[in-house]
């Protein structure tokens, strides 16, 4: 981890403390508060949904930098699978914003997936120099990530053709991982928590 981000994040820890939130409406309406008319890549309609699934397994925290005076500065959701913790979302109040807050939460999941044996992932993508920066600076180690946009429909057959035996996986054994596919393609993996 590069200097600067420690410091940024020693000084935000002097000032901020962490607070875990437990209402993902609470979190849902200070996203969108800090959005600021911009649009949000994920639909907060199913952000609940999301939320009470990971939280039913154990597997997703959302925490809050919080001033003295009870101020949220920023949030971040976590949510992980049997191998990552992944940097789901975040939103910080700018007006307010200590420059380390997100920084602080972001360590926060760093110190979350060591405790748990896991490896933390930025995920997200890294769509311009301002995010890069960002992610380089914790130090950790970049690795090619590949969107799929468009496609034939015969790799969305063949795609389609290599979930059937996961399926019946699924269905024959109880207890086992199960995985859906939301409506952007993502693969959400669910895992029993032990």
């Amino acid at each position: 981890m590069r200097d600067k981000t420690k410091n940024v994040i020693r000084r935000a820890r002097e000032r901020l403390a962490i607070r875990e939130v437990t209402s993902p409406k609470y979190f849902v309406k200070y996203y969108q508060t800090n959005l600021e008319g911009a649009k949000s890549y994920f639909d907060l309609s199913r952000l609940e949904a999301v939320y009470v699934a990971a939280n039913e397994r154990q597997q997703c925290k959302i925490l809050a930098a919080v001033d003295s005076n009870n101020n949220v500065h920023a949030q971040v959701f976590f949510v992980w699978d049997h191998k990552f913790v992944h940097y789901f979302l975040s939103s910080r109040d700018r007006s307010i914003a200590h420059p380390g807050a997100v920084s602080l939460l972001l360590w926060s999941g760093i110190e979350l997936a060591h405790e748990r044996g896991l490896h933390f992932d930025f995920d997200g993508g890294i769509e311009n120099e301002a995010r890069y920066k960002f992610v380089v600076a914790f130090g950790g180690e970049l690795a090619n990530r590949f969107d799929v946009s468009r496609s034939t429909t015969r790799y969305r057959l063949h795609r389609q053709l290599r979930r059937v035996p996961q399926a019946l996986l699924r269905r024959l054994s109880p207890g086992a991982a199960t995985g859906d596919v939301n409506d952007h393609g993502v693969r959400l993996n669910h895992f029993p928590s032990s």
